[in-house]
């Protein structure tokens, strides 16, 4: 089903750019359901609390050198990231911070800076679509050696489906716009080593926050 079906009154895509066009749509999205939900074993919904880490006593963890997780199972290190999270062909690392436990890490989250084109204003008045335009955002990837998983998120349910990525059980959220308007996620654990995945992208498709997924080791 396309994703505009749930935003009555509203065109599948935006058919003039003026300031202020994408307001409506968000409107429209804050509107819908937020419910928990089970997805593929992972728990979702704006309640639901975040998973307890994995061997640490309460209050035991602490902030650690993120240099500290290379090597572990909640390494980062995306194969693909999208064009404009790249700067002369490396990453364009906003932030980086990790979590440890008993001297090991047990979390990462890295976000990486995606960059607007310079000529945005010039090129929408030419005619170019907005989704075709690199507008600025993030790609955030968050990783831990977590029970659940349980996942806080405040995306609308009817956004969120299953699936799998790289053989992993996996629960996707597709953005507002399926061209690529609002946050996508994509979400997986491997039962093996434990880890949860959780990947955010503004301004992102469903299918761009999958490839990052299936990019990570």
């Amino acid at each position: 089903m396309p994703i505009a079906e749930g935003l009555p009154g509203l065109p599948p895509e935006p058919v003039e750019f003026q300031p202020g066009w994408a307001e409506p749509y968000y409107d429209a999205d804050r509107a819908r359901p937020r419910v928990e939900q089970v997805i593929n074993g992972i728990r979702i919904g704006p309640d639901v609390r975040g998973d307890s880490r994995v061997g640490c006593a309460p209050g035991s963890s602490y902030w650690a050198d993120p240099e500290s997780a290379r090597g572990t199972p909640v390494w980062i290190e995306p194969s693909y990231l999208p064009d404009d999270a790249l700067g002369d062909g490396e990453p364009r690392l906003r932030d980086m911070e990790a979590v440890a436990c008993e001297e090991t890490a047990i979390s990462l989250r890295v976000m990486y800076g995606r960059a607007a084109a310079p000529d945005v204003m010039e090129r929408l008045a030419g005619g170019e679509s907005w989704f075709d335009i690199p507008t600025g955002g993030y790609v955030t990837i968050f990783r831990s050696i977590s029970r659940g998983p349980n996942v806080t998120s405040s995306e609308a349910s009817d956004r969120w489906y299953g699936t799998t990525i790289d053989g992993l059980p996996a629960a996707v959220a597709k953005p507002i716009l399926e061209r690529g308007l609002g946050e996508a996620w994509a979400v997986t654990r491997n039962p093996d080593t434990e880890v949860v995945t959780i990947i955010r992208g503004l301004n992102m498709t469903a299918d761009e926050v999958i490839r990052i997924a299936e990019g990570l080791q």
